[in-house]
């Protein structure tokens, strides 16, 4: 593992290149103009530095025009896409047990990212974050992460019981987040979050659901 303070497993970044190609981009040419080598994103052992990855996230969308590719492309992830972290995750057998090896186990996907849970009344918040600065917009990342920590809490197979909170503000986010997050969202928010009702903590999982859908 190579010692980087900031990096994201290359897993993270697997359905970036058939996004592109679906909207008629092609993503060699986005990756020469942000000095990432396609190769690194081959090396399941390798780490991409983030300011990297955010770089390249605000490149696509300068290109598509998209403003939620990140949440696009996160809902396109199954956790077993993430490699050992995703099927630790996927094989807990609560979505309370499955929540603390997501949180537990985040280095095996993000160096220098904060992921924690913790209770709020009769919800439990999920909540991520990136440790330090970045002088590149992180926000495209955000949602694709949050897509993805939207599946852990899936796993209880209750979606209705299932949010989202945004530090972003409504006027920016807007209506289009319901199609991958739900209904039930917050914004203007302390903190970048999926909001679970702690009923469901301690139900069996049902098994991984095959996207991030509402």
């Amino acid at each position: 593992m190579l010692s980087e303070a900031f990096a994201h497993n290359p897993r993270t970044l697997l359905h970036i290149a058939p996004y592109l190609r679906s909207r008629g981009v092609s993503p060699v040419e986005i990756f020469d103009r942000t000095d990432v080598a396609p190769s690194a994103l081959l090396d399941a052992n390798g780490w991409v530095p983030r300011d990297l990855c955010f770089k390249l996230s605000n490149e696509m969308y300068n290109v598509t025009g998209e403003r939620f590719l990140g949440a696009d492309i996160g809902r396109a992830f199954r956790l077993t896409d993430l490699g050992a972290w995703g099927k630790a995750v996927s094989g807990a057998a609560t979505v309370r047990q499955a929540c603390a090896t997501a949180v537990s186990g985040v280095r095996l996907v993000h160096q220098g990212s904060d992921l924690r849970v913790q209770t709020d009344g009769r919800r439990a918040i999920l909540s991520f974050g990136y440790f330090g600065r970045s002088s590149f917009e992180p926000w495209q990342h955000i949602l694709g992460t949050l897509a993805v920590l939207r599946s852990v809490a899936l796993l209880a197979g209750v979606p209705e019981a299932v949010g989202a909170r945004f530090s972003q503000s409504y006027e920016r986010a807007g209506e289009r987040l319901e199609e991958t997050f739900g209904p039930s969202l917050e914004f203007g928010c302390a903190q970048d979050a999926i909001v679970i009702d702690r009923a469901v903590l301690d139900l069996p999982t049902t098994g991984l659901p095959k996207r991030v859908n509402p």
